[in-house]
């Protein structure tokens, strides 16, 4: 039995200045189009009265889908990543190994790789910013903590190639998956207010009851959940662990999202972090150790934010308690005086506030 040819189809993309050629180009093709080989499609057999942009989007994607790979860049070591802050800055030659340069101005580097995640394109944009200025490590590293917004959108301006900044790749990217997926955006919004690495897929899926209308019904459909990571997954914005069922994002790209949303717009989502979070923490006891170890460092996060944007209801207490008891009870002594210091201070703020 003859095995039937599926048809190649070739998709044109073209600037409408030069329509003469893909005139031409269909008429090489046509023989191949007879034979049932390939199928041609370009934006002049879009009918009248149908989504233009949409159409092209739609088989622009598939088009990539088909021929492109997903290449994961992995972050950097502290130390690979001070090697190229330094040879970029021009601290030291191209080529010069990283004990070129001195034991302090190592150190300082290693932080600052720290501090960047390790991202390859924001060491660029800081060599680059240290290049051009002639400031030392230690500034830059002070104006980057007081300043991250405008380091984080800015581009070396004397080399006119340089690639886009690190928040504008990551803003374009976000407005597309909005676009796309309104919920994975959401989500994504979510987890620029958690701990960045490890995030426990249960936080989302079982701390559901606690998360607003719109991020709920997605969260909890297990199609529809896959469908909107999917989405984030394709601009490279989170990555997923299927082992460990895990969550995890670069702390830049949260930095990026808490710094283009206003103060009101970040309290909402650290409210529905601490709620979502209460929401699927056990009681401290012996037998859920191993959940309130994966869960720990949010929780950890989640006291943070109780603290440093004072919030003020029910569960919060609770929270802070329970953390603080797990960790005394595995004999983490410091971090739970910490956790204590953080009750105590939070039910003498609500007891004043509820005798207002």
């Amino acid at each position: 039995m003859a095995t039937q040819l599926v048809p190649i189809e070739v998709f044109c993309f073209y600037a409408h200045e030069d329509e003469g050629w893909l005139r031409r180009l269909e008429m090489h093709l046509s023989l191949l189009k007879r034979q049932g080989l390939i199928s041609l499609w370009h934006d002049r057999l879009i009918g009248p009265g149908a989504n233009w942009s949409g159409e092209i989007d739609a088989r622009m994607e598939t088009a990539m889908k088909r021929l492109a790979q997903r290449l994961e860049i992995d972050t950097l070591l502290p130390e690979q990543g001070a090697l190229l802050l330094l040879r970029r800055a021009g601290l030291i030659p191209p080529d010069a190994p990283i004990e070129q340069a001195g034991q302090k101005e190592r150190e300082q580097a290693i932080q600052l790789s720290q501090d960047l995640g390790g991202l390859p394109l924001a060491l660029d944009q800081a060599g680059a910013y240290l290049e051009e200025t002639g400031i030392d490590l230690v500034s830059y590293a002070q104006l980057y903590q007081q300043h991250r917004a405008t380091f984080l959108s800015e581009r070396g301006s004397l080399i006119p190639d340089h690639p886009e900044p690190v928040a504008t790749t990551w803003s374009l990217s976000f407005e597309n998956v909005q676009k796309k997926n309104p919920a994975a955006a959401q989500l994504l919004q979510m987890a620029a207010f958690l701990s960045p690495d490890a995030i426990p897929e249960e936080l989302f899926t079982d701390g559901a009851s606690s998360l607003d209308s719109t991020l709920a019904p997605v969260v909890t459909d297990p199609l529809r959940f896959n469908k909107a990571l999917e989405a984030l997954r394709a601009y490279s914005l989170i990555k997923r662990n299927p082992t460990n069922k895990t969550l995890s994002l670069h702390r830049l790209v949260q930095a990026v999202l808490q710094d283009t949303m206003e103060k009101e717009e970040q309290r909402w989502w650290v409210e529905q972090v601490v709620l979502a979070v209460y929401a699927v923490s056990p009681s401290p006891e012996h037998k859920t150790w191993p959940q309130c170890e994966r869960l720990l460092t949010q929780a950890m996060i989640a006291t943070h934010w109780i603290d440093e944007c004072k919030l003020v209801y029910e569960e919060a207490p609770r929270l802070l308690y329970d953390t603080a008891y797990y960790l005394q009870e595995r004999a983490r002594c410091f971090e739970s005086v910490d956790q204590f210091t953080g009750y105590c201070t939070f039910s003498e703020r609500y007891s004043l506030e509820q005798c207002e």
